[in-house]
């Protein structure tokens, strides 16, 4: 029974990341590479100056739709994996709870990794800050409830 609940966690944990960015893929593909080779033969120097300044300037254009797409799913990524932590905290299934709250965790870490390089650093800080301050020994005002039925005997 035990190896059964491990497996449904782990399940639930690779699968909800996969499924929060395929959804965002399936709603706006991720940028790729132009595929296109119209570079001129480098005869002269003018031609392969030309050259170098069209693969420059298709570089820049991928590093920013990059950048514009790892926004998006920044924006899905992260709301979905915290909304994931806060369900896998709140349901008492073993398996489902631990599941959604890795799974969680893996969103937030993926849709943050993405695009922490253009993260604002004040958003960068608070969003540390807020990780590390999270703590398990006392509740979120409005989960208060619920902690105090679940740790009820180990709070004496």
């Amino acid at each position: 029974m035990l190896a059964l609940q491990l497996v449904i966690g782990v399940g639930i944990a690779l699968l909800f990341p996969l499924l929060i960015y395929t959804g965002a893929a399936t709603v706006k593909a991720p940028p790729k590479p132009s595929s296109r080779t119209d570079l001129k033969a480098e005869t002269s120097e003018e031609i392969k100056q030309a050259n170098r300044e069209r693969i420059q300037r298709d570089q820049e254009d991928l590093r920013r739709a990059r950048i514009a797409y790892a926004k998006i799913l920044f924006t899905v990524m992260a709301p979905a994996g915290l909304a994931a932590v806060i369900g896998g905290y709140l349901i008492g299934v073993n398996a489902i709870g631990i599941g959604l709250l890795t799974g969680g965790i893996l969103c937030l870490v993926y849709g943050y990794a993405g695009y922490w390089n253009a993260l604002p650093m004040a958003l960068r800080f608070v969003s540390i800050l807020a990780g590390l301050l999270e703590r398990d020994d006392q509740p979120p005002p409005i989960f208060a409830e619920s902690w105090r039925q679940r740790h009820r005997g180990q709070c004496q």
